[in-house]
C-alpha cells in the first residue's frame, strides 16, 4: 500500500537576498539564451525555428526574473 506522507517542508520562505539571488540567475539564464541560441540563428546560420525558441526561451527567464523581484 502507498503511504502518503506530508511534507514537513512546506512552508519555506525564502530571504529577500536569497530572492534577489534566484532573479539574478534567471536574468542571467536569459542572457546566455540569447547569446548561445538566438545571435547563431541570426548570424551564423539563420533559422527561424531557433530564433523563435530563443526568444521565447529569453522572454520566459526575463519574465520569471521580474517575478522573483516582485515578490520580494
Amino acid at each position: 500500500m502507498f503511504r502518503i506522507r506530508y511534507n514537513k517542508y512546506k512552508d519555506i520562505r525564502l530571504s529577500s537576498e536569497q530572492l534577489q539571488k534566484l532573479s539574478d540567475i534567471t536574468a542571467d539564464l536569459g542572457l546566455v539564451c540569447i547569446a548561445s541560441i538566438v545571435l547563431p540563428a541570426i548570424f551564423d546560420r539563420f533559422n527561424i525555428l531557433l530564433l523563435f525558441f530563443g526568444i521565447l526561451v529569453a522572454i520566459f527567464c526575463f519574465v520569471c526574473s521580474l517575478v522573483l523581484i516582485k515578490a520580494k
